[in-house]
């Protein structure tokens, strides 16, 4: 953050958020402590809900019969596990019995033939590390 604030001559940035850090690692700042109390807060009550776009190999197909599709959008997939960590060295998470739930939502956005892959937004309705992966 000090070479942030040093490079754009701002002074006083105070971290808000850190969004995945093991992939993007993309950080929310604020400039002053009345707006990090107000994000902060919003983070913590659930008011900002967060979206990512992702692509994963092969056609991502949504079984209209499967338990997890939604009746009121043919095309969203609901994805309901339980996460946990599954290794502590190094951290690994996976699903597991014992762990906490995590609601995901799926919808697929495109399909390429060239590279058997797919393009879908993610919803992550619960706030559990690595729940996307």
């Amino acid at each position: 953050i000090g070479h942030l604030s040093a490079f754009h001559n701002l002074k006083n940035l105070l971290p808000v958020h850190r969004l995945d850090s093991a992939t993007s690692g993309l950080l929310i700042l604020s400039k002053s402590p009345q707006s990090a109390k107000k994000l902060g807060n919003l983070f913590a009550s659930n008011e900002i809900s967060k979206e990512y776009l992702a692509r994963v190999e092969g056609d991502f197909k949504i079984n209209k019969n499967d338990l997890n599709s939604d009746p009121d959008d043919e095309d969203l997939v609901k994805c309901v596990e339980s996460i946990d960590i599954v290794s502590h060295k190094p951290k690994l998470f996976g699903c597991s019995s014992t762990g906490k739930k995590s609601i995901t939502l799926f919808k697929k956005v495109s399909y390429c033939l060239e590279t058997n892959s797919s393009v879908i937004q993610c919803w992550p309705v619960t706030g559990r590390t690595h729940q996307i992966r």
